[in-house]
């Protein structure tokens, strides 16, 4: 009997400890997939750092005239330098949140690259979420918030499903002190898709900011008409006031053919282009002097067939050249005109 005994102590003995080399190989393991998902997060954090000190960056500085036939699109132009910004530098960033799909991570590493202004599309929030959100939690601390929301916080599309829309433009503090920020109103039927500001620091030329979102869905074509509309109005109204006027946001639209890695076209590209080039808005950074060549793209669709699927470059910041300071030898000489082409084509789904 105390053999016996004894025995099951030593099995019950060695039972535990294989228990416990297991708990432990468990453990390690959950350590090490931990860690493998915070080193992925850290470099996802400077992946976008990266992007964004090299992409969203609009350098406004004055280059030289580009010589005839050198540049098919426009050259860069200068905006006012503001306290605390490098002079003749505007920092810019547009990155399409998508709502909730966008993780706090991506928004910490997009504040920390402390641009001047900060564009952020398709929020998806509605009036309820204005003072307790994702965005303003991350930003308030360093930036002044102005949101477009949508009346009722969606929209009912034609086949049934929500439209959320919403475009935020956060300006750094340091820009919006001594009451230098203003926030015009939005038509109502903009709501949700455009968002505009208004800045006019002591001693510096005015500057106005629009935010876009514009709609992909047919029934919303009227609304990208008025966006488009509400836009060169406010070029218009600018030259004359002798205010800089920055545009900026998602397009769901391309400037050329090669910035979609299909080639193809539709109708909102033909009416972006057209836009562009009635209030001779630019780029920032400019456009590849070869019209075939692609700019990197800010959109990518991944295909389920692994062959590596679409992508575009549908976002952009643009300046009105003929808003910017000392810009009469620019209204003077002829600007290129954007390429147009007439085919249909399916569209891209929207940004991200």
């Amino acid at each position: 009997m105390g053999i016996r005994l004894a025995l099951e102590r030593v099995a019950a003995k060695a039972a535990a400890d294989d228990a416990a080399k297991a708990a432990a190989a468990e453990a390690a393991k959950a350590a090490a997939a931990a860690a493998a998902a915070a080193a992925a997060a850290a470099a996802r954090r400077d992946k976008i750092r990266t992007k964004a000190a090299r992409l969203a960056e609009a350098d406004l500085e004055e280059k030289p005239t580009a010589k005839s036939g050198d540049m098919p699109g426009l050259n860069q132009s200068t905006a006012p330098a503001k306290k605390g910004m490098a002079k003749g530098q505007l920092k810019t960033v547009v990155y399409n949140s998508m709502g909730g799909t966008t993780t706090q991570s991506v928004i910490e590493a997009l504040r920390d690259t402390k641009p001047d202004i900060l564009v952020l599309p398709e929020i998806k929030i509605d009036s309820k979420q204005r003072t307790r959100n994702l965005y303003r939690r991350l930003l308030h601390q360093q930036y002044v918030l102005t949101y477009s929301l949508l009346p009722g916080g969606s929209r009912l599309s034609a086949k049934g499903t929500r439209t959320k829309a919403g475009v935020l433009i956060a300006v750094a503090r340091r820009h919006a002190s001594h009451n230098s920020l203003a926030r015009p109103e939005v038509p109502a039927h903009l709501e949700g898709w455009v968002s505009h500001v208004r800045l006019a620091p002591p001693g510096s030329r005015p500057l106005e900011f629009i935010a876009a979102y514009m709609p992909t869905a047919v029934e919303d074509q009227d609304t990208r008409r008025w966006a488009e509309d509400y836009i060169l109005q406010a070029e218009r109204r600018c030259r004359r006031a002798g205010t800089t006027l920055l545009t900026g946001g998602d397009w769901n639209a391309t400037l050329r053919d090669a910035d979609r890695s299909t080639g193809n076209t539709g109708t909102a590209d033909e009416r972006y282009r057209a836009m562009v080039a009635a209030a001779q808005l630019e780029p920032a950074g400019g456009l590849p002097a070869a019209p075939a060549e692609p700019r990197e793209p800010t959109y990518r669709q991944h295909a389920a067939s692994g062959d590596g699927g679409v992508s575009s470059r549908i976002d952009d910041v643009l300046l009105a050249v003929r808003t910017k300071i000392n810009c009469a030898a620019s209204t003077r000489r002829s600007l290129p005109t954007v390429e147009m082409k007439s085919d249909s084509s399916s569209k891209l789904p929207p940004i991200r």
